[in-house]
């Protein structure tokens, strides 16, 4: 019996081949608003889940805060995390149409890298990663709904988030995005779409040529 593994599937289960899904992994606040704008800058089309989760909390009449959040996505992920991603799966393809790549923030279990790859031949981690003390002075400064109230409620949540594969995740990634000083951290969000984005590229090249 073949050992199961979410990161390796045979080519026979690979998803068509379409444009490169970046997955960005990481836990709350570690700039990943920042690389999504960036890859929007760069051509690339971007899905949020978490986007989803807050409109599904307003759907419910549920206060999209940090409790209400959590409720409504451990509600959608009881099965697993296909119940989250599936629901933005039909605008993760619509969006190759028009797109140089397509950014789904966030990736959460190994689950949802299986799930993907079913979907995506070309699926592509990028880690993001600060600390945590820069990460709650980022959330002190953001002072959105969603926000834990505490530096325990805060380290709570990241556990939870740890819980569900993050780590995993995290030792898998292809790429890997360190939160520093503004300009610093834009610099490598550029220099890591460019490197998908042109392997990418060789690879269409290749494809076309082989015709």
């Amino acid at each position: 019996m073949r050992r199961y593994d979410p990161f390796i599937l045979p080519a026979s289960e690979l998803g068509p081949a379409r444009v490169p899904l970046v997955g960005l992994v990481g836990l709350p606040l570690t700039r990943k608003t920042l690389f999504c704008e960036r890859a929007v800058a760069a051509g690339c089309r971007v899905v949020s889940t978490g986007d989803y989760v807050r409109e599904e909390c307003r759907r419910r009449g549920i206060t999209p805060c940090a409790l209400g959040c959590e409720r409504v996505a451990g509600e959608l992920t009881k099965n697993g995390e296909a119940g989250l991603l599936e629901p933005v799966l039909a605008q993760l393809v619509l969006c190759q149409e028009t797109s140089k790549a397509i950014v789904l923030d966030t990736v959460k279990t190994p689950y949802g890298v299986h799930f993907l790859k079913r979907e995506f031949r070309h699926v592509v981690l990028v880690a993001c990663l600060a600390s945590p003390g820069q990460r709650w002075r980022a959330a002190i400064k953001r002072g959105r709904a969603d926000v834990p109230e505490s530096m325990s409620e805060f380290r709570m949540r990241d556990k939870r988030e740890v819980t569900l594969g993050v780590g995993t995740l995290l030792a898998y990634a292809d790429y890997f995005l360190l939160a520093g000083e503004f300009e610093a951290t834009r610099l490598q969000c550029d220099k890591i779409l460019a490197s998908i984005l042109s392997a990418s590229d060789k690879e269409g090249s290749g494809a076309n040529g082989s015709r």
